[in-house]
Parts: structure tokens; sequence; C-alpha cells
């Protein structure tokens, strides 16, 4: 794992085709051809009480990396939405692309 953390993301968020209403999104991100996952994945895993910024405004935001079958899911239902998931996943061959659900904690609190 890096030993510093990176307070700029380098990810791109999907699940845009969902329903207005829905309380999580997904994100992804590949770092490139790195061999390791970007920073601010590291961060979350660490901490998944984050901030992303939609429309201008900054949201709270629980997040946390998916796996198994929830990232099957995801990973297909991208897949299915357009080719950069796949382009993404070829690129950090070493490894998992990381997909990071977000869910909405202002609804909540």
């Amino acid at each position: 794992m890096p030993d510093q953390a990176s307070p700029s993301p380098e990810g791109h968020a999907g699940g845009d085709r969902r329903p207005s209403t829905s309380k999580e999104k997904e994100a992804f991100s590949s770092g490139g051809q790195r061999h390791f996952d970007p920073h601010w994945v590291y961060n979350l895993r660490a901490d998944g009480n984050a901030w992303i910024r939609v429309a201008r405004r900054n949201r709270p935001v629980r997040a946390w990396v998916s796996q198994g079958e929830e990232r099957e899911r995801i990973y297909q239902e991208l897949c299915r939405q357009g080719r950069s998931t796949v382009m993404y996943q070829k690129m950090c061959a070493r490894r998992e692309l990381p997909l990071v659900v977000l869910r909405d904690r202002s609804a909540t609190a």
C-alpha cells in the first residue's frame, strides 16, 4: 500500500442511468496501469465516511469497495452501459478494478 494519501480523486462516477431517486451510485478508479489502487481508494477502505461534489454542492456519503456478488452485479451493469469499464479493467490487469459504492448520507441524517 502506498504510504501517502492523495487529496485528489482519480475516479469515474458510474451508474448515472439509475433512476434519480436512487440513494446509491457507483464509482470506479483504475489508477492507470499502476500495480496499486489510487490513494483515495485506500482512504475509503480506512474510513468510508466521505464527501463528494455533485452539481456544485458537497454531499456526505458512506463509501465502500464492493466485493463478491455485489461487485459482480455492479461490474456487469457498468459493462452493459458502456465500454469504458472493460477498458479500465484491462489497464489494471494485475489487480481487480475497485468499484466503490457511494450511499447518500444526507437523507439518513
